[in-house]
Formats: structure tokens, sequence, C-alpha cells
């Protein structure tokens, strides 16, 4: 097995264990950690600009955190690891 397809493999391995493992309602508490459906800034309350910044910084990553595993569950559903 090359390189290319032991990443590959690897990857599928980790988007079905992801799909196994992780119960809708799991995902929905990581979707709320994540802010998902919450502008961004509506609940930052009295801050200066740096740190709403920061904070919107914070929570776009785990946004982006939160989609990934979502993607990596859809490519174990679909068998689309490309």
């Amino acid at each position: 097995m090359n390189k290319k397809e032991k990443k590959e493999s690897e990857l599928e391995t980790r988007c079905k264990i992801l799909k196994d493992g992780i119960r809708p309602e799991a995902l929905k508490v990581l979707e709320d950690i994540a802010h998902m459906e919450l502008p961004v800034f509506l609940h930052l309350g009295e801050v200066d600009a740096k740190t709403a910044v920061l904070q919107a910084a914070v929570r776009d990553g785990e946004k982006g955190f939160v989609l990934k595993i979502k993607k990596m569950i859809e490519m174990a559903e679909t068998g689309n690891f490309s």
C-alpha cells in the first residue's frame, strides 16, 4: 500500500468511526457549542473590538470543526472519500 492509499484508507476508517460513533444528539450539542445557529456577534455582550474579534475567531474555529465532522459523516454515508 503506497502513501496515498494509506492516507485514503485512514480517512475512510475515521469517517466510518465518526458516522457510527456520534449520535445525532451529540452532534446537536457540538453545533450548540459552536453557536452555529447564532450570528457570531449577537451574544458577545459589552466587550471591546479586539475581544469581539478574538471571540468570533474562536467560534469560527469551533464551527469549522463541527462542519468537518459533519462532512466526514456524510463521506462515510455516501462512500465518497475524495
